[in-house]
Protein backbone atom coordinates (compact mmCIF):
# COMPACT_ATOMS: atom_id res chain seq x y z
CA UNK A 1 0.00 0.00 0.00
CA UNK A 2 2.38 2.22 1.41
CA UNK A 3 4.89 1.69 -2.02
CA UNK A 4 1.93 2.83 -4.34
CA UNK A 5 1.27 6.00 -2.41
CA UNK A 6 4.81 6.64 -2.68
CA UNK A 7 4.50 6.13 -6.20
CA UNK A 8 1.78 8.59 -6.50
CA UNK A 9 3.24 10.79 -4.44
CA UNK A 10 6.63 11.18 -6.67
CA UNK A 11 4.68 11.91 -9.76
CA UNK A 12 3.77 15.11 -7.91
CA UNK A 13 6.76 15.96 -6.44
CA UNK A 14 9.30 16.77 -9.18
CA UNK A 15 9.05 20.35 -8.16
CA UNK A 16 12.11 22.17 -7.82
CA UNK A 17 14.45 25.51 -8.19
CA UNK A 18 17.42 25.85 -11.07
CA UNK A 19 20.21 26.72 -10.18
CA UNK A 20 20.48 30.19 -11.63
CA UNK A 21 24.19 29.75 -13.42
CA UNK A 22 22.31 26.63 -15.19
CA UNK A 23 23.52 27.48 -18.83
CA UNK A 24 20.28 27.42 -21.34
CA UNK A 25 22.32 28.37 -24.09
CA UNK A 26 22.92 24.35 -24.15
CA UNK A 27 19.91 24.10 -25.03
CA UNK A 28 19.69 26.67 -28.41
CA UNK A 29 20.62 24.94 -31.65
CA UNK A 30 20.13 26.40 -34.72
CA UNK A 31 18.19 25.01 -37.73
CA UNK A 32 18.79 21.95 -39.45
CA UNK A 33 20.32 21.78 -42.60
CA UNK A 34 17.06 18.90 -43.53
CA UNK A 35 14.99 22.27 -44.93
CA UNK A 36 11.46 22.90 -44.43
CA UNK A 37 10.80 24.15 -47.56
CA UNK A 38 10.28 20.51 -49.41
CA UNK A 39 6.77 20.43 -48.36
CA UNK A 40 3.91 20.68 -51.33
CA UNK A 41 2.94 23.78 -51.69
CA UNK A 42 -0.67 24.78 -53.69
CA UNK A 43 -0.46 27.77 -56.44
CA UNK A 44 -0.62 31.07 -54.67
CA UNK A 45 -4.00 32.56 -56.45
CA UNK A 46 -2.88 35.69 -54.20
CA UNK A 47 0.62 36.34 -56.05
CA UNK A 48 0.71 39.51 -57.73
CA UNK A 49 1.22 37.39 -60.49
CA UNK A 50 -1.13 35.02 -60.37
CA UNK A 51 -3.70 38.13 -59.83
CA UNK A 52 -2.36 40.13 -63.30
CA UNK A 53 -3.03 37.14 -64.87
CA UNK A 54 -6.64 36.50 -63.96
CA UNK A 55 -7.09 40.37 -64.46
CA UNK A 56 -6.32 39.64 -67.88
CA UNK A 57 -8.22 36.96 -68.10
CA UNK A 58 -11.42 39.22 -66.87
CA UNK A 59 -10.38 41.62 -69.28
CA UNK A 60 -10.19 39.09 -72.22
CA UNK A 61 -14.10 38.12 -71.55
CA UNK A 62 -15.42 41.41 -71.39
CA UNK A 63 -14.25 42.29 -74.73
CA UNK A 64 -12.25 45.15 -75.88
CA UNK A 65 -12.87 49.39 -75.35
CA UNK A 66 -13.21 51.90 -72.53
CA UNK A 67 -16.50 50.04 -71.81
CA UNK A 68 -13.87 47.32 -69.87
CA UNK A 69 -15.09 47.61 -66.54
CA UNK A 70 -12.01 45.60 -65.96
CA UNK A 71 -9.65 48.14 -67.91
CA UNK A 72 -8.80 50.85 -64.96
CA UNK A 73 -7.33 48.06 -62.36
CA UNK A 74 -4.01 48.03 -61.44
CA UNK A 75 -2.45 45.19 -59.65
CA UNK A 76 0.44 46.32 -56.99
CA UNK A 77 1.65 44.71 -53.88
CA UNK A 78 -0.64 44.88 -50.87
CA UNK A 79 1.12 42.49 -48.62
CA UNK A 80 4.41 40.19 -48.77
CA UNK A 81 4.54 36.84 -47.86
CA UNK A 82 7.30 36.39 -44.86
CA UNK A 83 9.44 33.27 -43.37
CA UNK A 84 10.99 34.63 -40.43
CA UNK A 85 14.01 32.37 -39.78
CA UNK A 86 14.80 32.82 -35.58
CA UNK A 87 17.98 31.22 -34.17
CA UNK A 88 17.45 31.78 -30.44
CA UNK A 89 15.21 32.96 -28.53
CA UNK A 90 16.32 36.70 -28.75
CA UNK A 91 15.15 36.70 -32.11
CA UNK A 92 12.32 34.59 -31.87
CA UNK A 93 11.10 37.60 -29.25
CA UNK A 94 12.56 40.17 -31.88
CA UNK A 95 9.30 39.03 -33.88
CA UNK A 96 7.40 37.84 -31.61
CA UNK A 97 6.85 41.34 -29.98
CA UNK A 98 4.77 42.83 -33.19
CA UNK A 99 1.60 41.89 -32.07
CA UNK A 100 0.18 43.13 -35.58
CA UNK A 101 1.22 40.42 -37.60
CA UNK A 102 -0.23 36.95 -37.17
CA UNK A 103 2.26 34.08 -36.88
CA UNK A 104 1.64 30.97 -37.75
CA UNK A 105 3.95 28.04 -37.19
CA UNK A 106 3.52 26.55 -40.76
CA UNK A 107 3.37 27.79 -44.32
CA UNK A 108 -0.51 29.90 -45.18
CA UNK A 109 0.07 28.22 -48.93
CA UNK A 110 -0.26 24.51 -48.01
CA UNK A 111 -3.00 22.11 -47.91
CA UNK A 112 -4.75 21.29 -44.90
CA UNK A 113 -2.99 17.47 -44.40
CA UNK A 114 0.05 18.96 -44.96
CA UNK A 115 0.25 21.13 -41.92
CA UNK A 116 -1.49 18.26 -40.32
CA UNK A 117 1.23 15.44 -41.07
CA UNK A 118 4.40 16.90 -42.10
CA UNK A 119 4.06 20.24 -39.75
CA UNK A 120 2.44 19.00 -36.14
CA UNK A 121 4.89 16.19 -36.31
CA UNK A 122 7.93 18.96 -35.78
CA UNK A 123 9.08 19.42 -31.98
CA UNK A 124 10.90 22.36 -30.74
CA UNK A 125 12.66 21.52 -27.80
CA UNK A 126 15.88 22.52 -29.17
CA UNK A 127 14.70 25.22 -30.96
CA UNK A 128 12.79 28.47 -32.25
CA UNK A 129 10.23 27.11 -35.03
CA UNK A 130 10.11 29.02 -38.28
CA UNK A 131 7.26 31.04 -38.70
CA UNK A 132 4.98 32.57 -41.41
CA UNK A 133 2.58 35.29 -41.82
CA UNK A 134 1.61 38.03 -44.41
CA UNK A 135 2.47 41.68 -43.68
CA UNK A 136 1.21 44.48 -45.10
CA UNK A 137 3.79 46.79 -47.68
CA UNK A 138 3.57 49.40 -45.63
CA UNK A 139 4.16 47.93 -42.74
CA UNK A 140 8.13 47.42 -41.42
CA UNK A 141 9.34 43.91 -41.15
CA UNK A 142 10.50 43.49 -37.48
CA UNK A 143 13.96 43.75 -36.77
CA UNK A 144 16.38 41.39 -35.13
CA UNK A 145 15.15 38.05 -36.29
CA UNK A 146 16.29 37.10 -39.96
CA UNK A 147 13.36 36.76 -42.92
CA UNK A 148 12.80 35.75 -45.64
CA UNK A 149 10.03 37.48 -48.48
CA UNK A 150 8.93 34.67 -50.16
CA UNK A 151 6.42 36.51 -52.39
CA UNK A 152 4.48 39.61 -53.44
CA UNK A 153 0.68 39.45 -53.06
CA UNK A 154 -2.52 41.39 -53.83
CA UNK A 155 -5.00 40.67 -51.42
CA UNK A 156 -8.17 42.89 -52.68
CA UNK A 157 -10.93 41.28 -50.43
CA UNK A 158 -9.74 41.95 -46.81
CA UNK A 159 -12.63 42.55 -44.90
CA UNK A 160 -12.01 43.79 -41.30
CA UNK A 161 -14.41 45.42 -38.88
CA UNK A 162 -14.00 49.19 -37.52
CA UNK A 163 -14.66 50.72 -34.49
CA UNK A 164 -17.56 51.82 -35.73
CA UNK A 165 -19.01 48.53 -37.22
CA UNK A 166 -18.54 48.70 -40.35
CA UNK A 167 -16.62 47.04 -43.12
CA UNK A 168 -14.09 48.92 -45.18
CA UNK A 169 -13.71 47.17 -48.61
CA UNK A 170 -12.59 49.83 -51.69
CA UNK A 171 -11.15 48.02 -54.09
CA UNK A 172 -13.73 47.38 -56.72
CA UNK A 173 -14.82 43.59 -58.72
CA UNK A 174 -12.43 42.62 -56.07
CA UNK A 175 -14.96 38.99 -55.64
CA UNK A 176 -14.42 38.69 -59.28
CA UNK A 177 -10.82 38.77 -59.21
CA UNK A 178 -10.38 36.43 -56.72
CA UNK A 179 -12.87 33.77 -57.95
CA UNK A 180 -11.12 34.20 -61.44
CA UNK A 181 -7.76 33.58 -60.06
CA UNK A 182 -8.59 30.69 -57.69
CA UNK A 183 -10.32 29.25 -60.89
CA UNK A 184 -6.75 29.99 -62.58
CA UNK A 185 -4.55 28.21 -59.58
CA UNK A 186 -6.88 24.97 -59.32
CA UNK A 187 -8.04 26.68 -56.05
CA UNK A 188 -11.78 27.52 -56.40
CA UNK A 189 -14.54 25.51 -54.13
CA UNK A 190 -17.12 24.24 -56.72
CA UNK A 191 -19.61 23.50 -53.79
CA UNK A 192 -19.81 26.98 -53.32
CA UNK A 193 -23.61 28.22 -53.91
CA UNK A 194 -24.11 31.99 -55.67
CA UNK A 195 -26.02 32.35 -52.46
CA UNK A 196 -23.06 31.74 -50.15
CA UNK A 197 -20.62 33.93 -52.55
CA UNK A 198 -22.86 36.86 -52.52
CA UNK A 199 -23.04 37.15 -48.55
CA UNK A 200 -20.90 38.39 -46.19
CA UNK A 201 -19.72 35.52 -42.90
CA UNK A 202 -18.35 36.33 -39.80
CA UNK A 203 -16.74 33.75 -38.17
CA UNK A 204 -17.73 32.40 -34.63
CA UNK A 205 -17.96 29.30 -32.59
CA UNK A 206 -17.46 27.65 -29.47
CA UNK A 207 -14.47 26.66 -27.46
CA UNK A 208 -14.61 24.06 -24.88
CA UNK A 209 -11.84 22.00 -23.21
CA UNK A 210 -13.78 18.72 -21.55
CA UNK A 211 -16.72 20.50 -21.46
CA UNK A 212 -15.41 23.38 -19.34
CA UNK A 213 -15.12 26.87 -21.19
CA UNK A 214 -12.19 28.20 -22.51
CA UNK A 215 -12.50 32.06 -21.41
CA UNK A 216 -9.85 34.54 -22.83
CA UNK A 217 -9.05 32.39 -25.14
CA UNK A 218 -7.46 34.13 -28.97
CA UNK A 219 -9.02 32.29 -31.66
CA UNK A 220 -8.23 32.85 -35.46
CA UNK A 221 -10.10 32.34 -38.39
CA UNK A 222 -7.24 32.37 -41.72
CA UNK A 223 -8.22 32.07 -45.31
CA UNK A 224 -5.21 31.87 -47.79
CA UNK A 225 -3.20 35.18 -45.94
CA UNK A 226 -6.30 36.68 -43.96
CA UNK A 227 -6.59 36.31 -40.40
CA UNK A 228 -9.67 37.31 -38.26
CA UNK A 229 -9.18 37.43 -34.63
CA UNK A 230 -11.67 36.79 -31.74
CA UNK A 231 -11.38 36.26 -28.02
CA UNK A 232 -13.67 33.90 -25.84
CA UNK A 233 -16.20 34.97 -23.29
CA UNK A 234 -16.90 33.31 -20.27
CA UNK A 235 -19.27 30.63 -21.78
CA UNK A 236 -16.00 29.91 -24.44
CA UNK A 237 -18.44 31.39 -27.76
CA UNK A 238 -16.49 34.01 -30.07
CA UNK A 239 -17.02 36.31 -32.79
CA UNK A 240 -14.22 37.22 -34.85
CA UNK A 241 -13.23 41.00 -35.84
CA UNK A 242 -13.80 40.29 -39.66
CA UNK A 243 -16.16 39.06 -42.46
CA UNK A 244 -15.06 36.98 -45.58
CA UNK A 245 -16.59 36.49 -48.80
CA UNK A 246 -17.33 33.77 -50.75
CA UNK A 247 -18.41 31.12 -48.99
CA UNK A 248 -18.37 30.13 -45.25
CA UNK A 249 -15.24 27.92 -45.01
CA UNK A 250 -12.19 28.82 -43.29
CA UNK A 251 -8.84 27.41 -40.90
CA UNK A 252 -9.54 27.89 -37.48
CA UNK A 253 -6.66 27.94 -34.60
CA UNK A 254 -6.80 28.83 -30.89
CA UNK A 255 -3.75 30.18 -29.05
CA UNK A 256 -2.96 29.66 -25.55
CA UNK A 257 -1.71 33.31 -24.27
CA UNK A 258 -2.14 36.14 -23.13
CA UNK A 259 -0.33 38.81 -24.62
CA UNK A 260 2.12 40.69 -21.48
CA UNK A 261 1.15 38.16 -19.03
CA UNK A 262 1.80 34.38 -19.64
CA UNK A 263 2.15 32.28 -22.84
CA UNK A 264 1.81 28.78 -22.89
CA UNK A 265 4.67 26.75 -25.56
CA UNK A 266 4.52 23.60 -26.82
CA UNK A 267 8.36 22.76 -25.72
CA UNK A 268 10.98 25.47 -25.31
CA UNK A 269 10.11 27.38 -27.68
CA UNK A 270 6.87 26.52 -30.03
CA UNK A 271 3.69 28.41 -29.41
CA UNK A 272 1.05 26.63 -27.97
CA UNK A 273 -1.94 26.13 -30.40
CA UNK A 274 -4.56 24.20 -31.22
CA UNK A 275 -5.59 24.14 -34.82
CA UNK A 276 -8.89 22.25 -36.70
CA UNK A 277 -7.60 18.94 -38.70
CA UNK A 278 -9.80 20.36 -41.85
CA UNK A 279 -11.20 23.37 -42.57
CA UNK A 280 -14.23 24.16 -41.41
CA UNK A 281 -17.98 25.33 -42.71
CA UNK A 282 -19.34 27.94 -40.37
CA UNK A 283 -19.06 28.00 -36.55
CA UNK A 284 -16.20 26.50 -35.03
CA UNK A 285 -17.63 24.46 -31.99
CA UNK A 286 -15.13 22.66 -30.47
CA UNK A 287 -14.43 20.57 -27.43
CA UNK A 288 -10.79 19.56 -26.67
CA UNK A 289 -10.89 16.02 -24.99
CA UNK A 290 -7.71 14.52 -26.01
CA UNK A 291 -3.92 14.72 -26.90
CA UNK A 292 -1.57 17.88 -25.95
CA UNK A 293 -4.10 20.33 -26.75
CA UNK A 294 -5.83 19.10 -23.82
CA UNK A 295 -3.26 19.67 -21.50
CA UNK A 296 -2.63 23.11 -23.37
CA UNK A 297 -6.05 23.98 -21.97
CA UNK A 298 -6.08 22.97 -18.48
CA UNK A 299 -2.36 24.59 -18.24
CA UNK A 300 -4.20 27.57 -19.93
CA UNK A 301 -7.04 27.35 -17.72
CA UNK A 302 -4.91 27.29 -14.42
CA UNK A 303 -3.16 30.36 -15.54
CA UNK A 304 -6.14 32.53 -16.84
CA UNK A 305 -7.90 31.56 -13.25
CA UNK A 306 -4.91 32.60 -11.28
CA UNK A 307 -4.19 35.80 -13.20
CA UNK A 308 -8.23 37.02 -14.07
CA UNK A 309 -10.11 35.33 -11.55
CA UNK A 310 -7.66 35.41 -8.50
CA UNK A 311 -9.83 35.50 -5.23
CA UNK A 312 -6.80 34.14 -2.85
CA UNK A 313 -3.29 35.59 -2.11
CA UNK A 314 -1.21 37.40 -4.57
CA UNK A 315 -1.06 36.85 -8.22
CA UNK A 316 1.36 35.78 -10.68
CA UNK A 317 4.55 38.15 -11.92
CA UNK A 318 2.84 40.85 -14.43
CA UNK A 319 5.45 41.85 -17.04
CA UNK A 320 4.88 44.49 -19.67
CA UNK A 321 4.36 42.79 -22.53
CA UNK A 322 5.99 39.76 -25.36
CA UNK A 323 9.08 39.66 -23.31
CA UNK A 324 8.08 40.03 -20.04
CA UNK A 325 5.44 37.31 -20.03
CA UNK A 326 5.27 34.09 -17.71
CA UNK A 327 6.35 31.42 -20.32
CA UNK A 328 5.12 27.82 -19.65
CA UNK A 329 6.22 25.37 -21.71
CA UNK A 330 4.23 21.64 -21.86
CA UNK A 331 6.52 18.40 -23.16
CA UNK A 332 4.69 15.83 -24.40
CA UNK A 333 7.07 13.30 -22.61
CA UNK A 334 8.46 12.49 -19.44
CA UNK A 335 10.17 14.46 -17.05
CA UNK A 336 10.62 16.82 -14.13
CA UNK A 337 7.97 19.47 -13.21
CA UNK A 338 9.99 22.53 -12.24
CA UNK A 339 9.44 26.40 -11.16
CA UNK A 340 12.58 29.01 -11.92
CA UNK A 341 12.25 31.95 -10.44
CA UNK A 342 14.96 33.47 -11.48
CA UNK A 343 13.78 33.80 -15.18
CA UNK A 344 10.27 34.88 -14.34
CA UNK A 345 11.09 37.87 -16.89
CA UNK A 346 13.64 36.14 -19.03
CA UNK A 347 13.46 34.66 -22.37
CA UNK A 348 13.15 31.19 -21.26
CA UNK A 349 10.43 29.25 -19.79
CA UNK A 350 9.71 29.81 -15.81
CA UNK A 351 7.76 26.39 -15.38
CA UNK A 352 7.86 23.38 -17.14
CA UNK A 353 5.24 20.66 -17.17
CA UNK A 354 5.64 17.35 -18.16
CA UNK A 355 2.91 14.54 -19.64
CA UNK A 356 4.55 12.49 -16.66
CA UNK A 357 6.96 12.44 -14.36
CA UNK A 358 10.27 10.87 -15.16
CA UNK A 359 10.62 6.97 -14.73
CA UNK A 360 6.80 6.59 -14.13
CA UNK A 361 4.31 5.42 -16.31
CA UNK A 362 1.42 7.18 -14.96
CA UNK A 363 0.42 10.22 -17.28
CA UNK A 364 -1.60 12.96 -15.23
CA UNK A 365 -4.96 13.48 -15.67
CA UNK A 366 -6.06 17.18 -16.92
CA UNK A 367 -7.49 17.87 -13.44
CA UNK A 368 -3.58 17.10 -12.43
CA UNK A 369 -2.03 19.01 -15.10
CA UNK A 370 -4.56 22.04 -13.82
CA UNK A 371 -3.16 21.60 -9.91
CA UNK A 372 0.75 21.08 -11.04
CA UNK A 373 0.47 24.16 -13.27
CA UNK A 374 -1.42 25.73 -10.44
CA UNK A 375 1.28 24.62 -8.00
CA UNK A 376 4.16 25.94 -10.38
CA UNK A 377 2.25 29.37 -10.58
CA UNK A 378 2.11 29.91 -6.96
CA UNK A 379 5.74 29.68 -6.22
CA UNK A 380 5.76 32.55 -8.80
CA UNK A 381 3.14 34.25 -6.68
CA UNK A 382 5.32 33.45 -3.35
CA UNK A 383 8.58 34.80 -5.47
CA UNK A 384 6.61 37.94 -6.35
CA UNK A 385 5.02 38.79 -2.97
CA UNK A 386 9.03 38.27 -1.98
CA UNK A 387 10.85 40.34 -4.18
CA UNK A 388 8.18 43.28 -3.90
CA UNK A 389 8.27 43.27 0.16
CA UNK A 390 10.91 45.46 0.80
CA UNK A 391 11.53 43.56 4.10
CA UNK A 392 12.18 40.37 2.62
CA UNK A 393 14.96 38.60 0.54
CA UNK A 394 14.26 36.50 -2.25
CA UNK A 395 17.63 35.06 -1.51
CA UNK A 396 17.06 34.36 2.26
CA UNK A 397 13.50 34.01 2.15
CA UNK A 398 12.61 32.19 -1.19
CA UNK A 399 16.09 30.64 -2.69
CA UNK A 400 17.34 29.86 -0.19
CA UNK A 401 14.15 28.72 2.09
CA UNK A 402 13.32 24.96 3.56
CA UNK A 403 11.81 23.31 1.19
CA UNK A 404 9.44 22.24 3.50
CA UNK A 405 7.99 25.69 4.01
CA UNK A 406 7.95 26.86 0.04
CA UNK A 407 6.76 23.36 -1.65
CA UNK A 408 4.00 22.84 1.56
CA UNK A 409 2.72 26.37 0.64
CA UNK A 410 2.63 25.75 -2.68
CA UNK A 411 0.77 22.68 -2.13
CA UNK A 412 -1.80 24.25 -0.38
CA UNK A 413 -2.76 27.20 -2.95
CA UNK A 414 -2.60 24.71 -5.31
CA UNK A 415 -5.34 22.69 -3.29
CA UNK A 416 -7.47 25.57 -3.03
CA UNK A 417 -7.26 26.65 -6.90
CA UNK A 418 -7.59 22.99 -7.44
CA UNK A 419 -11.05 22.56 -5.70
CA UNK A 420 -12.55 25.82 -6.44
CA UNK A 421 -12.37 26.18 -10.52
CA UNK A 422 -12.25 22.11 -11.23
CA UNK A 423 -13.00 19.46 -8.77
CA UNK A 424 -13.90 20.57 -5.34
CA UNK A 425 -12.84 16.77 -3.83
CA UNK A 426 -9.57 17.08 -5.17
CA UNK A 427 -6.51 15.88 -3.13
CA UNK A 428 -3.16 15.56 -4.14
CA UNK A 429 -2.42 12.13 -2.54
CA UNK A 430 -4.95 9.66 -1.81
CA UNK A 431 -6.48 9.40 2.18
CA UNK A 432 -3.87 7.32 4.22
CA UNK A 433 -2.81 6.74 7.33
CA UNK A 434 0.81 6.90 6.74
CA UNK A 435 0.85 9.99 5.18
CA UNK A 436 3.26 11.96 7.65
CA UNK A 437 5.22 8.80 6.30
CA UNK A 438 5.93 9.71 2.78
CA UNK A 439 5.45 13.68 3.72
CA UNK A 440 8.94 13.61 5.96
CA UNK A 441 10.49 11.75 2.77
CA UNK A 442 9.92 14.79 0.10
CA UNK A 443 9.31 18.22 2.44
CA UNK A 444 6.07 18.42 0.61
CA UNK A 445 3.24 18.31 2.90
CA UNK A 446 -0.64 19.33 3.66
CA UNK A 447 0.47 21.76 6.87
CA UNK A 448 -1.11 24.73 5.49
CA UNK A 449 -3.86 22.79 4.30
CA UNK A 450 -4.14 21.72 8.01
CA UNK A 451 -3.96 24.66 9.08
CA UNK A 452 -6.75 26.79 6.77
CA UNK A 453 -9.19 23.68 7.36
CA UNK A 454 -8.39 23.91 11.34
CA UNK A 455 -8.44 27.71 11.98
CA UNK A 456 -10.19 30.75 11.68
CA UNK A 457 -7.22 32.46 9.48
CA UNK A 458 -7.87 33.42 5.79
CA UNK A 459 -5.88 32.99 2.66
CA UNK A 460 -5.04 36.61 3.23
CA UNK A 461 -3.73 36.69 6.66
CA UNK A 462 -1.83 33.18 5.64
CA UNK A 463 0.07 34.78 3.16
CA UNK A 464 1.04 37.61 5.21
CA UNK A 465 2.96 35.35 7.24
CA UNK A 466 5.39 34.46 3.96
CA UNK A 467 7.08 37.95 4.32
CA UNK A 468 10.47 37.51 6.29
CA UNK A 469 10.02 33.63 6.59
CA UNK A 470 12.14 31.17 5.68
CA UNK A 471 10.69 27.89 7.12
CA UNK A 472 7.58 26.67 8.98
CA UNK A 473 8.61 27.76 12.64
CA UNK A 474 9.56 31.20 11.48
CA UNK A 475 5.91 31.68 9.31
CA UNK A 476 4.18 30.30 12.60
CA UNK A 477 6.32 33.41 14.67
CA UNK A 478 5.10 35.82 12.18
CA UNK A 479 1.65 34.61 12.82
CA UNK A 480 1.98 34.83 16.78
CA UNK A 481 3.23 38.37 16.07
CA UNK A 482 0.39 39.50 13.51
CA UNK A 483 -2.35 37.40 14.83
CA UNK A 484 -2.62 36.46 18.64
CA UNK A 485 -5.13 33.81 19.45
CA UNK A 486 -4.55 30.68 17.28
CA UNK A 487 -1.13 29.91 18.08
CA UNK A 488 -1.12 27.06 20.17
CA UNK A 489 -3.14 25.28 17.43
CA UNK A 490 -0.39 26.39 14.93
CA UNK A 491 2.10 24.66 17.18
CA UNK A 492 -0.05 21.37 17.73
CA UNK A 493 -0.13 21.38 13.80
CA UNK A 494 3.28 21.32 13.26
CA UNK A 495 4.63 19.21 15.61
CA UNK A 496 2.29 16.26 13.38
CA UNK A 497 4.73 16.45 11.08
CA UNK A 498 8.58 15.60 10.41
CA UNK A 499 10.90 17.04 7.54
CA UNK A 500 13.91 15.94 6.12
CA UNK A 501 15.31 19.08 5.28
Amino acid sequence: MFGTILAVFVLFTHCFKDDPKTNEESQLQAPTEATLDDYPRLENPYSVSNMKKALESLQNKSGKGPDNPYAAIRIKPTHFYVKFIPRNEEELLAVKRDTLIELYDHPLDVEDWVIRDFFNSIEYDNRPPELWAAVRVDHQLPKGCPSRILERLFIPDELKINPRGKNTNTFPYANELVEESLRLTGNFDNTQTATAKAGKWTPSGNIKALNRPLQGLKVRARRWFTTHVGYTKWNGDFTCNGSFKNGKKANYSAVFEQNGLFDVRDGTFGQATHKALLKIEGKWVESINIGPSLRFSYIYMAAFDRYFLNFRGTSPPVGSGTDSALKISYYHKEGNLSHSAWTNFGVFPSIRIYLKSENEDYAFTPVQIYAVTSHELSHSAHWKLIKEDSSSSTSTHFQNAKKSFIESWAVFMETIFTRHFIDGNYDRWPPSSEYHRYAALTNYSDFFNEVFDTTSYSVIQMESGLKEASSIPKWIQNMKIKYNGEEAKLEEIFETYTFSD
